[in-house]
Order: structure tokens, then C-alpha cells, then sequence
């Protein structure tokens, strides 16, 4: 039995649906997208924000200081939005404050409280890092399952390039969205290709298509 289970991959790729079968209809708990790890070039992550104002983490870190960047909405993602309210702050401070406080323990630390509190028996994380950092996550979790989700980037193009045009948007300013759009997926589509190609034949990886 796969001690975790992470789910993987670019966005639009039906991540969220498969989240959602396996929350109802399995064992497996999973905490929503953390964003602890990303490339500099796409979002500020948990990492780089945590170093920027506590200079680091172990002793440096705690659960008190965790809550105060999620108040100075300091943190990107939805999930530090929930946190507060859905996530039994006295047990995650039993599990992350007596733990040695490094970015794996935060991700640990969430994913423990997450089955304690549904009663499941196995941890899973949705988009926990970046793509482009499973090496870690493997390191982090030699054993655990890696679900990779994929989709033709034709499709994923037609549902990510109408997300974020407003009303007023210009002709123009539409225009760059949506080509910002066709790099950002043209990329990803390459880079999440060159993934499954390095991890296809391993026993605890499996390709999900939607």
C-alpha cells in the first residue's frame, strides 16, 4: 500500500474531478493545492514567501507564524483561504510544532490532520509542488503513488484562455490574455510530456487522461 498519493500535472487537466471521485469514494484524504513549491516565474510559493519574511524555517517557523501569513494574505491558493476554518488548528500545531519544521513537515503536517479528521487511512495532496519538482516529492515520499493527469492542450487552451477575460476587457487586452495563455500551455504541455517520459516506467506512477 502507497503510504501517500499525489496528484500531478498543468492546469484544466480534470485534477479537481479526480480530487473529488477519490475524497467520496476511497480511503485516501486529500488536502487541496498548497503551492509550497513553483517556479519563480509562474507564482511566489510557500518556500520563497516563508524565507522572505522569517529568514527561513526550522526554529524559525511555527503554526502561530503560518496563521499570521495566511491573515496578511501572504500565501497564494485557495487552500490557505480554508485553512483557518477547516483544518483543526490544535491538532496540525501538535503534529507541525514538534516536528523538525521543514517544508515537507508543513505538507505532512496537513495531510495527517486532513485523514484524522475524515477518519481515512491514506494521505494525498493535490498539486502539494509544481510539476516540474516530483523529484522532491518522491524524496520526500520514496513509496508514494503518483498520479500524473494530462489532457489534449487543445482543450485545455479553449477552458484556460476564457478564465480570466473580464467584461471589459479591451479587443486588445484579450488578445494578450489569451496568447499569454497559448505560451503558458504550450510550455506546460512540453514540460508535462518530458514528465512522462522520464517517470512512465516506474511501478508507482500512472498517467491519468481526461
Amino acid at each position: 500500500m502507497n503510504s501517500c498519493v499525489f496528484i500531478i500535472g498543468g492546469s484544466r487537466t480534470g485534477s479537481e474531478l479526480l480530487k473529488g471521485i477519490f475524497n467520496k469514494y476511497s480511503d485516501i484524504a486529500f488536502v487541496n493545492e498548497m503551492h509550497l513549491l513553483a517556479p519563480w516565474w509562474l507564482r511566489k510559493d510557500f518556500q520563497s514567501v516563508v524565507k522572505n519574511v522569517y529568514k527561513g524555517f526550522g526554529e524559525k517557523i511555527n503554526t502561530d507564524k503560518i496563521i499570521k501569513l495566511i491573515k496578511e494574505n501572504k500565501l497564494q491558493g485557495y487552500y490557505w483561504e480554508e485553512f483557518i476554518a477547516s483544518v483543526n488548528i490544535n491538532k496540525f500545531k501538535e503534529v507541525f510544532d514538534t516536528s523538525d519544521k521543514r517544508l515537507v513537515d508543513v505538507l505532512d503536517a496537513a495531510m495527517s490532520e486532513k485523514i484524522n479528521s475524515e477518519g481515512k487511512m491514506i494521505k494525498g495532496a493535490k498539486f502539494p509542488l509544481h510539476y516540474l519538482y516530483i523529484d522532491k516529492l518522491l524524496n520526500w515520499y520514496p513509496d508514494a503513488m503518483i498520479i500524473h493527469t494530462v489532457r489534449d492542450p487543445r482543450a485545455i487552451y479553449y477552458s484556460q484562455s476564457r478564465k480570466y477575460i473580464a467584461e471589459e476587457d479591451s479587443a486588445y487586452i484579450i488578445f494578450k490574455k489569451k496568447l499569454l495563455q497559448f505560451i503558458h500551455i504550450s510550455i506546460q504541455s512540453f514540460l508535462t510530456s518530458m514528465l512522462h517520459l522520464k517517470y512512465k516506467n516506474r511501478n508507482n506512477y500512472y498517467l491519468s487522461r481526461f
